[in-house]
């Protein structure tokens, strides 16, 4: 995933104020981010805007290392706001 998409994504949920909730949201689906990363792709379509893109929030979700450290952010901008 280039840096550029995770913090476009983390921007995105900046702006609605939805950083703490992304964040307890993505740390409780920690079991079944396959799941989750799949439905992502499929949503895609539906959801794409220019602003909003599933299928990065579907890569991120099948790499745990990626996961945890867009996690922390998502921490670290709340604490910001």
């Amino acid at each position: 995933m280039h840096s550029g998409d995770r913090d476009q994504l983390l921007i995105w949920f900046q702006e609605r104020g939805l950083s703490h909730l992304a964040a307890n949201l993505l740390d409780a689906a920690r079991p079944v981010t396959t799941i989750l990363a799949q439905m992502m792709y499929l949503m895609d379509p539906l959801v794409h805007t220019a602003r909003f893109n599933a299928e990065i929030l579907g890569n991120l979700l099948e790499d745990p290392e990626q996961m945890e450290g867009f996690i922390a952010d998502l921490r670290e901008e709340d604490q910001h706001q």
